[in-house]
């Protein structure tokens, strides 16, 4: 039997890049793979947040941006 599937939703807002970059690493490293995470940007102004959660959205099918 499969394990069962779970969402993780995460709203993002001018975040630290670094704490980005390393939540979005914790996320994809963790070992049960049965998983999709919404990643929903509330119009972030800073340079970087859409780009950087946009660049692991087309590395990962799993993240939904």
């Amino acid at each position: 039997m499969a394990p069962p599937r779970f969402s993780i939703v995460t709203p993002v807002y001018n975040p630290p890049l670094a704490a980005l970059k390393a939540c979005i690493d914790s996320v994809r490293s963790q070992t049960v793979t049965d998983w999709e995470w919404c990643i929903v940007d509330d119009c972030s102004t800073q340079n970087g947040a859409v780009e950087l959660v946009q660049y692991a959205a087309d590395l990962d099918q799993r993240i939904r941006f």
